[in-house]
């Protein structure tokens, strides 16, 4: 199997803790979406806006695990630190870009229908694929490049 593959099917395990925390946080707590944490510019930032962060960070440590040994193959034992903080970096990176994604998207189509549910599993899917392109590359190139 190619490495890209490895990383799409690690991607999917993490898309699925991904939406399920979400789902979970969501479903319970169905306020959030009227808490309004900031704006800036079109992008609204409200609770499920902090639990898709929630979601995306839980993901995301199982991520580094999968990715490390089976995607990346890199079993170097010495370099295990380093390699979780430019995987963290990385990731930091790509939480930004995940929720942004989230916050803009959903901030404008939820205004134009009425089903907050939808709209904010709609944003997430969305965060998570630009979210992915740029983990993918993050990692080969930063993290386990060998």
């Amino acid at each position: 199997m190619n490495q890209f593959f490895r990383f799409f099917v690690v991607g999917i395990v993490n898309f699925i803790v991904d939406i399920s925390v979400f789902s979970f946080l969501i479903y319970f707590f169905p306020f959030g979406k009227d808490v309004v944490i900031f704006t800036f510019f079109s992008i609204v930032v409200t609770l499920f806006s902090v639990f898709k962060f929630i979601s995306f960070l839980t993901a995301n440590i199982n991520s580094f695990f999968l990715n490390r040994i089976w995607t990346f193959g890199s079993s170097n034992k010495n370099t295990v630190g380093l390699e979780y903080v430019l995987f963290l970096f990385v990731s930091l990176i790509g939480v930004f870009i995940n929720v942004v994604v989230f916050s803009y998207v959903f901030g404008y189509m939820d205004r134009f229908f009425n089903n907050s549910f939808l709209i904010a599993n709609l944003s997430a899917v969305l965060g998570s694929f630009f979210a992915m392109v740029w983990n993918f590359f993050g990692y080969k190139i930063l993290v386990f490049k060998k």
